[in-house]
């Protein structure tokens, strides 16, 4: 009789942890923010676009199982690398438009961003750790996210991030005290 109630609440202790494992990646914070009609500055279709400002950017969103990185391409319209970085982050922030997980709370404000010497500089408003902390594989997709779309570009090698102006050396479970590099294991090949 004792060993049958210690299956039943194993089974139990089971369908929970497979139920919370499945709200986490179709209905929590893996799940893709709703897209919204309202135009973005650094959209293609911008009347003042030239033929010369729209780049073809690469963003990286997470899969449905919550293990890897996955590519999607995106039109933006830039006139310099400080300015395509942060059209690039803000479509990031946008969402994906292939239904694919969002890495970055859709809330997340950028104060600036800043390409020198290889190192892209990115300044969130202070309450970004916040929004996007809450389990070390969720902060790792929004680090990875970030950097593996920024080191698309020629002209960076690393990401730097900044909150209000100071350099974040914490970010939930990760020390940031050198600059981030792209990791190639986190998207799926």
């Amino acid at each position: 009789m004792k060993k049958t109630w210690l299956i039943i609440i194993a089974l139990i202790i089971v369908i929970i942890c497979v139920l919370g494992v499945q709200m986490c990646i179709k209905g929590g914070f893996f799940t893709a923010p709703e897209v919204t009609s309202t135009p973005v500055p650094s959209a293609v279709n911008t009347p003042t676009s030239t033929p010369d400002d729209v780049k073809k950017v690469t963003l990286y969103f997470v899969d449905s199982n919550a293990e890897y990185l996955l590519p999607e391409e995106r039109s933006v319209r830039a006139e310099d690398i400080n300015s395509l970085a942060l059209a690039t982050l803000n479509e990031l922030i946008k969402g994906s438009a292939n239904n694919h997980g969002a890495s970055i709370n859709p809330d997340t404000k950028i104060n600036s961003v800043k390409v020198e010497n290889g190192v892209c500089y990115i300044d969130f408003k202070s309450d970004f750790e916040n929004k996007n902390t809450g389990g070390s594989a969720k902060e790792s997709f929004f680090i990875y996210s970030i950097v593996n779309t920024l080191t698309e570009f020629d002209t960076v090698n690393e990401v730097k991030l900044l909150s209000d102006g100071e350099p974040v050396t914490e970010f939930g479970h990760f020390i940031l005290d050198e600059p981030l590099v792209r990791d190639e294991k986190m998207i799926k090949k």
